[in-house]
């Protein structure tokens, strides 16, 4: 536990560098970059570890992954023109 402590602060002294004030609204997503992050020793995320599976991030259904494609059973001549019709409207609301 004293070691996930030090890299949890070390985190959030580095996405709190500038304005501290704030810490607390950093905690969740700190958290979940640390959930998300492969370990060296085990290859592996805590969140695959736990759960046994890798996470799916919101990205993944805003523009649908292999794995996602797969299950939610899209049909594949229909999941290549979403994804690209979904990469263009992000790049049009991205580019505002």
């Amino acid at each position: 536990m004293e070691a996930f402590n030090k890299i949890f602060k070390q985190a959030l002294t580095n996405i709190c560098d500038v304005k501290i004030d704030d810490w607390d609204l950093r905690v969740p997503a700190t958290l979940w970059a640390n959930k998300k992050t492969c370990k060296n020793i085990t290859g592996h995320t805590s969140f695959r570890r736990v759960y046994g599976q890798e996470v799916v991030v919101p990205m993944e259904y805003i523009v649908p992954s292999l794995r996602i494609a797969t299950f939610t059973s899209m049909d594949d001549s229909n999941a290549e023109a979403d994804r690209i019709r979904n990469y263009w409207r992000l790049m049009r609301i991205n580019s505002l």
